[in-house]
């Protein structure tokens, strides 16, 4: 992961992310939120918006309902295969 000092208070107690997988940050939504949209994307080399989506995650000790709109977004190589995803 690449995190700007904003994004800490959404990462609170998993702050520092820096360099570390969103699968090991993230691991209580990977499966059911962002794992999905990742194979999706690297899939079809599309991106994906969604918009408001409720998410439960864990901060600060216990489970939290948060609401995101998060577009993920394929990087690509200059030989055209996808490096990395983008999520904003």
């Amino acid at each position: 992961m690449l995190n700007n000092k904003a994004f800490t208070s959404i990462l609170k107690t998993k702050h520092p992310a820096l360099g570390k997988q969103a699968k090991d940050v993230w691991a209580e939504i990977y499966e059911t939120h962002m794992g999905i949209a990742f194979n999706r994307t690297t899939t079809t080399g599309k991106g994906i918006y969604f918009s408001v989506q409720p998410i439960l995650l864990q901060r600060d000790g216990y489970e939290e309902e948060v609401y995101f709109s998060l577009t993920f977004s394929p990087i690509f190589k200059s030989d055209g295969t996808i490096c990395k995803l983008g999520l904003i």
